[in-house]
C-alpha cells in the first residue's frame, strides 16, 4: 500500500508541475499547442465517427466486350489443384468520389471493384476462363455523380494444393494486353513448387524472362503463360 501511495504522490506532483508550467506559457503558445492536440485527436477519431460510404457497384448483366483466357504451363514440376483469378476495375472519374480526408489528404473511399474469374480445366493440362472488360456498369457509385469504371487487368493465382502453406504463383495481364489479344508469360523456380518450407503461402511473382535469367538457373525454371483472345458478341 505504501508503494501505491508513493506512486500516487509522484504522479500528483508531476501533474502539478506540468500545470504550473502550462500556466506560465504565453497565451498564443497555449492556443497553438491546444490546436495541435485537437488536430491529432480529430485525425484519430474522425475516421471512426464518419467512415467512408459503402460503394454501390453495379455488375453489367449483359457484357459485350468478352475475352477468352487460356492458361498453359511449360515444364511445370507438377499439377495445380487450385487456379483462380480476379478482374480488377478502377474508377477513372475522381469527381464522382467522396472528398479526400480533410486532415490526411488521403482518399478513404474504395475506388476499385473486383470480379472473380472462374477457370476450368481444358483437358490438355491447361485452364481456360472468360472475362468481361465491361464487367461493371458506369453508375452513381457514391451518390455524387456517375463513376466510369474501366478494366485495369486480370490477376491469376495458382496453387499446387489446398495446403495453406502452398506457394501462390501469380501472374498479371494488363487491360491493354487483354484487349490486344496478347500474351503474358512469367517464369518461376521449380524449387518453389509446391511450397517453400521456410515461408508459408509465399507470393511468387516470378523472375525475369528466361533469356535474362542466369544460365545456371534456366534448367530450374518453369513457365506460366496466359493468352487472351477476343470473343465475338
Amino acid at each position: 500500500m505504501s508503494a501505491m501511495r508513493t506512486a500516487r504522490r509522484r504522479w500528483q506532483a508531476a501533474a502539478a508541475g506540468l500545470s504550473r508550467r502550462w500556466r506560465t506559457l504565453p497565451p498564443w503558445l497555449r492556443l497553438a499547442v491546444a490546436g495541435l492536440i485537437a488536430i491529432k485527436l480529430a485525425r484519430w477519431a474522425l475516421p471512426a465517427l464518419f467512415p467512408p460510404p459503402e460503394p454501390r457497384f453495379l455488375v453489367n448483366p449483359q457484357p459485350r466486350e468478352r475475352y477468352r483466357l487460356q492458361l498453359s504451363l511449360e515444364r511445370a514440376p507438377g499439377g495445380f489443384a487450385l487456379v483462380d483469378g480476379a478482374a480488377l476495375y478502377g474508377i477513372d472519374s475522381p469527381h464522382c468520389m467522396p472528398p479526400r480526408g480533410f486532415f490526411s489528404g488521403a482518399r478513404q473511399a474504395q475506388d476499385t471493384a473486383f470480379a472473380l474469374v472462374h477457370f476450368e480445366r481444358d483437358g490438355r493440362g491447361g485452364h481456360r476462363a472468360v472475362v468481361a472488360a465491361d464487367g461493371f456498369l458506369d453508375s452513381d457509385v457514391y451518390g455524387r455523380g456517375v463513376c466510369r469504371l474501366r478494366l485495369a487487368g486480370v490477376s491469376v493465382r495458382l496453387r499446387a494444393s489446398p495446403d495453406p502453406r502452398s506457394t501462390h504463383f501469380r501472374l498479371f495481364m494488363p487491360a491493354q494486353t487483354l484487349r490486344a489479344s496478347g500474351q503474358e508469360r512469367a517464369v518461376f523456380l521449380r524449387s518453389h513448387y509446391p511450397l517453400i518450407e521456410a515461408i508459408d503461402a509465399y507470393p511468387d511473382l516470378g523472375l525475369p524472362q528466361a533469356d535474362r535469367t542466369p544460365v545456371e538457373q534456366r534448367a530450374e525454371l518453369f513457365a506460366i503463360v496466359l493468352q487472351s483472345k477476343e470473343l465475338t458478341p
